[in-house]
């Protein structure tokens, strides 16, 4: 009876456990405080809206890595050498960094 009953219990536990690991956060449980901030990153294109988005994407690949396992819940970049044609590649290229800001999911 004993044996039994411990089982059932550690059962029990186990799925309780599971339910709790595996379920999805909810905007409740979390706040948006912490920090998740880039490097500076420079981005190059054939147009400066090409460079920024260049920029953009590593930084923001950056943020969200920072900001595992919960996500970025705001963020804004910030130019650091505004856009500008480099005669040597070619290129327009731009510089600049995200500041985020992270989810803290409990």
């Amino acid at each position: 009876m004993r044996l039994k009953m411990l089982a059932f219990l550690l059962t029990t536990l186990a799925l309780c456990v599971a339910v709790i690991l595996g379920a999805p956060r909810t905007a409740a449980a979390c706040s948006c405080g912490g920090v998740g901030d880039s490097n500076e990153y420079t981005g190059s294109g054939a147009t400066c809206a090409a460079a920024a988005s260049d920029w953009h994407r590593q930084a923001a690949a950056e943020a969200a890595s920072n900001c595992y396992p919960d996500g970025v819940c705001s963020s804004h970049f910030y130019v650091t050498v505004a856009c500008q044609f480099n005669s040597s590649t070619g290129l327009y290229e731009e510089s600049g960094w995200e500041h985020a800001r992270c989810y803290i999911c409990f």
